[in-house]
């Protein structure tokens, strides 16, 4: 059946944005007096991702101090975290060309700080719609915001495709019965594709 939707993941699918996410991190346990993640050996570099910050700063912080850290806001700019988050290889020339035959949306654990990424990038009229963690009850990985993608479009489960780069996005696509490309990724045996101009292969 022909694809009529692609479902883009946005942090490390993309765009890179790991040294953004480890730095917004950083900032915030350093303010809370807590020990710095080892990000490139510990698991946590890898599930950063595909957790929100919720999820994420609520594995060593609750109640009063967790509302807190959650509040806190690190003195450091959207504008220089975008500036060390480039976009991923193939980007900017696969989406004109896929956007002519498919729908293009994102779903996405970041909030709505993803508005000024997508227009520091000129590439927002690619995707007119985006669900953030902020717009589902559940996040990835529940299937929640791919279901209200495809409920938008009027479109199926096999018209439809998922490219993430975490085990969040990998069981977000299985429980929404969408079909899953890794993005520089292996996970549980999914198609990889290193650059975006890949995904026509797949349609």
């Amino acid at each position: 059946m022909q694809t009529k939707l692609i479902i883009y993941d946005f942090d490390g699918v993309l765009v890179d944005s790991h040294r953004a996410v480890y730095c917004y991190y950083d900032a915030v346990f350093t303010k809370f007096n807590l020990p710095l993640i080892d990000w490139e050996h510990s698991e946590l570099g890898k599930l950063a991702y595909g957790l929100t910050h919720v999820q994420l700063l609520s594995r060593y912080a609750t109640g009063a101090e967790l509302e807190a850290m959650l509040n806190y806001v690190p003195d450091i700019t959207q504008e220089e975290l975008i500036a060390i988050s480039p976009l991923e290889k193939g980007v900017l020339e696969a989406l004109p060309e896929l956007a002519k035959s498919c729908h293009l949306a994102i779903c996405t654990n970041r909030g709505h700080s993803i508005k000024q990424y997508l227009d520091h990038y000129d590439i927002e009229s690619f995707f007119p719609y985006v669900i953030t963690a902020s717009d589902v009850a559940s996040p990835k990985p529940d299937p929640e915001g791919a279901q209200k993608i495809m409920a938008h479009y009027g479109v199926s489960t096999a018209e439809s495709i998922f490219i993430g780069d975490s085990e969040a996005d990998y069981f977000a696509a299985k429980d929404a019965g969408v079909r899953f490309i890794s993005f520089n990724s292996v996970l549980f045996g999914s198609p990889i594709i290193h650059d975006h101009r890949e995904v026509k292969k797949y349609l």
